[in-house]
């Protein structure tokens, strides 16, 4: 009787202790090599660019999934959000201007906005932008965090801060 029962108390303990361990992994190896999705995110650009089109305002944030961490690169230009996560490729959206600066519950009832934000602590001792993608496949209802410094993107509190402008939410963080 007793031996069934530690066999399913080591599994679940191995389960928790792989999953710590693969989440652990993944966010330290992430959060030190950015550079290769800004440059793709770049090239992409120049590849699409539209005459007089600005040049994007880029940062970079990461999605958590179960197993795994993913860089999610995002730049935004005066007509268009533009969107590298992983190493996938380049997803454009109109950026909306207008749209951007209702308040949240206007946009919401006009179906408007890139994002739902919100910022806080993630629970593992940092704390940032939490911004959740609204209606726009593929990315729909993913959270996003943005971690207000990355060491291997020094430009990152700037554009940031520029950033949130843009999408007419508040800086919260010094």
């Amino acid at each position: 009787m007793w031996v069934p029962q530690l066999v399913v108390i080591a599994l679940f303990a191995f389960g928790f202790g792989f999953f710590y361990f693969k989440r652990a992994a993944g966010k330290g190896s992430l959060r030190g090599s950015v550079v290769p999705g800004l440059d793709a995110l770049r090239a992409a650009f120049m590849q699409s660019r539209a005459p007089e089109e600005t040049e994007p305002v880029c940062v970079v944030a990461f999605h958590y999934s179960m197993l795994k961490v993913e860089q999610v690169t995002i730049g935004v230009t005066d007509r268009r959000i533009l969107v590298i996560k992983g190493a996938g490729a380049l997803h454009a959206f109109p950026y909306d201007a207008e749209g951007e600066h209702l308040p949240s519950a206007q946009k919401d009832q006009q179906r408007r906005g890139f994002f739902q934000w919100r910022h806080g602590s993630f629970g593992d001792g940092t704390k940032g932008y939490m911004p959740i993608v609204k209606d726009h496949p593929p990315f729909k209802g993913e959270e996003w965090r943005m971690y207000p410094t990355l060491d291997s993107f020094p430009e990152q509190k700037t554009n940031l801060r520029r950033f949130s402008s843009l999408f007419y939410f508040q800086w919260f963080y010094d």
